[in-house]
């Protein structure tokens, strides 16, 4: 059987509020966790769940239970046995036991979550992976031998800021382009954004699901 240490409080406290739901609010929220897509998203687990019933609360139950996909998958634990560790954290109150290992199971047995958390830990298995990136825009100025008589002329420089995450902490790395870098790179993208196209129709001619990014 599968060991966990102590729950984070976080992980904790979504899968009390997920114990503590009403049974119908849980229904629809396991009916709109199993009509998710398949596709990552870039800056949430899951996309938005619209239900005022549970607005205040999806968000923590989310976190929770990705977290349990994502150890399940990397770690290769049968669901009935994750779910028995997890159960067993002094923290949850017996009498909500059986209702969380109910909930807990079905949740981590709806496929596309399962294949999207995969997909996720497969996604950002790197050194490296890239957050976001801003362009700061010079004019320099060109002086002659004489510095208090205006410039003669200019040139245009682009600072290139690329935030990373390397183990866990944001980096960041800058470069300086000019006019012909920003096209040279322009035209790199264009062709990774091609072979993008070209490899997405191949894996779904393959038969295979597609996970895309959003």
């Amino acid at each position: 059987m599968a060991t966990i240490p102590t729950l984070p409080e976080p992980i904790a406290e979504g899968l009390r509020k997920l114990a503590d739901l009403p049974e119908d609010v849980f229904d629809r929220l396991l009916t709109a966790f199993r009509a998710l897509p398949l596709e990552i998203r870039q800056h949430r687990v899951f996309p938005d769940i619209p239900n005022s019933d549970f607005s205040d609360r999806t968000e923590v139950i989310k976190d929770a239970l990705f977290a349990l996909l994502l150890s399940r998958g990397y770690r290769q634990i049968p669901v009935d046995d994750i779910v028995d560790a997890v159960v067993r954290d002094p923290g949850f109150d017996a009498s909500h036991v059986d209702r969380l290992k109910l909930r807990t199971k079905a949740v981590l047995e709806i496929d596309t979550l399962d294949l999207i958390a995969r997909a996720h830990s497969v996604l950002l298995e790197h050194g490296s992976t890239y957050s976001s990136a801003r362009i700061i825009s010079d004019i320099r100025a060109v002086f002659g031998d004489n510095v208090n008589e205006e410039p003669g002329a200019a040139v245009i420089v682009h600072m290139l800021n690329m935030i990373y995450y390397r183990a866990g902490q944001r980096e960041t790395f800058t470069v300086a382009l000019d006019e012909k870098d920003i096209d040279q790179l322009i035209q790199t993208l264009e062709r990774a954004k091609e072979k993008n196209r070209t490899l997405k129709q191949t894996v779904q001619k393959s038969g295979m699901r597609y996970i895309g990014v959003t």
